[in-house]
């Protein structure tokens, strides 16, 4: 089943064709829940954590879903008849079902430091930082990503500061909430800082970012020795560990050498060979720690391009569990497109048996971004198309709260830490609350066709549309010959909608996404 989207569609159309049904609308669904791991005591730093589990729940039974009320027919407008299954292998009448959420899928980041990372955490004695675990456990958060700063853990080579790390995992334990370790931020040590390399990078415009990148080859057995005290330490806490962030674009600066080994260039995005060798040395350091580590390659920002086929054709194939993504696009919308096309790529190079893990997810809302309910819904949407790709194995909604809060933020709480509307949709959707938008899709058509204004041709053309909807409002008809539609879709149904309408030649007046 697909993920829905309410839509609101605006046609410029003819009067007097045949009147509109509603077509059976099946209750929502209520998701199963999932029965937390029974804590259990572990070694090291003191208290519990909730056993990893990998497997998905079992599917819920399926449920009676009746239909709704006929509603009484518009004028002007054609009725809606169900055509058939929207799923292979289910009768247009028999109940279809949600699908069975992975609870890993409800990961909520949030901001610890104003550094961003985890120094300074609990300079004011932690208060802060409880108050957003309770956030976080209010929301129904399964998992959270923590950031680690190699440069913050190990200013010095061979001198690791711990103890923040250690407290804050101290924080989580017997929260139920899963940690997902971050890796990135080489120290200075591990970098070429010559002059030559530091002028090549402020006349590129990346001074700020001259600490985003990956170490130097000889620093190597450096990384080596650090995944392995870092895995070591926390391995009773946690399983989940990403290899930088960005690695395809901001988050990681390229300095590119002429044969003799001088800096010539330097530009945003690491050479996948390059980021591919850095990341065996770490899974390989990580896996002698802890054999049950789960490793990922770094969120790419740009999972469409080719950093991640470059990886494979560099053979870095096995050194990797999942592949992270981030998966918001500007001004609001899911990267859903590169998300499958990551999934394609892996598939393709016989890795269809690892995961995707969305560690990245959100967007601004106030002033100058997104509206608060639209931001919700985006929420909405986000896990919805979530459930329906069972290779996800995580996801992260970005961000819980933020430290300098300034609208538009993409924070789900204010700057005082009360919640936002999307707060309120997250912990709908993880803890599958009453309203969640879930349910069954069937296949509908407008029978007898749309009559159309054209762009050019002959006033009253029809065209007939077949999409997958849970649920259609109206049509309204509209003085001089115009409707207004609201339609529950499927995702995969908006872009074609869209263009079948077009090709007919239909004027498109408005077509809104989150109305």
């Amino acid at each position: 089943m697909r993920p829905t989207a309410l839509v609101a569609l605006l046609v410029l159309a003819a009067a007097g064709s045949a009147p509109c049904q509603r077509p059976a609308q099946p209750a929502p669904a209520r998701p199963g829940t999932q029965k937390p791991a029974r804590p259990r005591r572990v070694p090291g730093l003191g208290g519990a954590l909730p056993t990893p589990r990998r497997s998905q729940p079992p599917a819920p039974a399926r449920p009676v879903l009746p239909p709704a009320p006929q509603r009484p027919a518009g004028p002007g407008v054609p009725p809606l008849v169900p055509e058939g299954p929207a799923l292979p292998g289910i009768g247009p009448d028999a109940p279809l079902q949600a699908v069975p959420a992975n609870r890993m899928i409800y990961g909520l980041n949030a901001s610890w430091s104003d550094s961003g990372g985890v120094a300074g955490w609990d300079r004011d004695g932690g208060a802060r930082a409880r108050r957003l675990v309770q956030l976080l456990q209010g929301a129904g958060a399964a998992c959270t990503r923590i950031p680690v700063r190699w440069s913050e853990v190990e200013p010095r080579r061979g001198r690791y500061e711990w103890a923040p790390l250690d407290r804050l995992v101290r924080l989580l334990d017997g929260t139920g909430i899963t940690p997902v370790f971050s890796v990135s931020g080489a120290p200075s040590w591990a970098l070429d800082l010559s002059p030559d390399t530091l002028a090549l990078l402020g006349q590129k415009a990346l001074t700020v970012q001259a600490s985003a990148r990956l170490p130097e080859q000889r620093s190597h057995p450096d990384l080596a020795r650090f995944a392995f005290s870092l895995v070591s330490r926390y391995r009773s806490r946690v399983k989940h560990w990403e290899f930088w962030q960005a690695p395809d674009a901001e988050g990681c600066v390229q300095v590119v050498r002429d044969p003799a080994g001088k800096a010539v260039d330097a530009r945003q995005g690491a050479d996948p060979a390059a980021y591919g060798e850095a990341l065996r040395v770490f899974a390989s350091a990580a896996r002698r720690a802890d054999p049950s580590a789960r490793i990922a390659v770094g969120a790419l920002a740009r999972p469409e391009g080719a950093f991640l086929p470059g990886l494979y054709l560099a053979g870095v194939r096995g050194a990797f569990d999942a592949v992270a993504v981030r998966a918001s696009l500007p001004g609001g919308g899911l990267a859903l497109a590169g998300i499958d096309r990551c999934r394609e790529v892996q598939v393709k190079n016989g890795d269809a048996g690892e995961a995707i893990w969305v560690t990245e997810w959100g967007w601004p809302a106030g002033p100058g971004g997104l509206t608060e309910s639209h931001q919700a819904r985006l929420v909405r949407e986000g896990l919805t198309a979530f459930r329906a790709r069972p290779f996800l194995a995580l996801a992260c909604l970005d961000r819980l709260n933020d430290p300098g809060y300034r609208l538009p933020s993409p924070a789900l709480v204010d700057a005082s830490l009360r919640p936002r509307p999307a707060y309120s949709a997250f912990r709908q959707m993880a803890l599958g609350l009453p309203g969640e938008p879930l349910g069954a899709f069937r296949r509908v058509t407008l029978a007898g066709g749309l009559p159309l204004i054209p762009e050019g041709g002959v006033r009253g053309r029809t065209v007939t549309v077949q999409v997958n909807a849970r649920d259609v409002a109206g049509p309204v008809v509209r003085p001089g010959g115009g409707f207004v539609m609201d339609v529950q879709l499927d995702l995969a149904s908006v872009e074609p909608l869209v263009s079948r309408l077009r090709e007919a030649g239909a004027r498109v007046v408005r077509f809104d996404p989150f109305p």
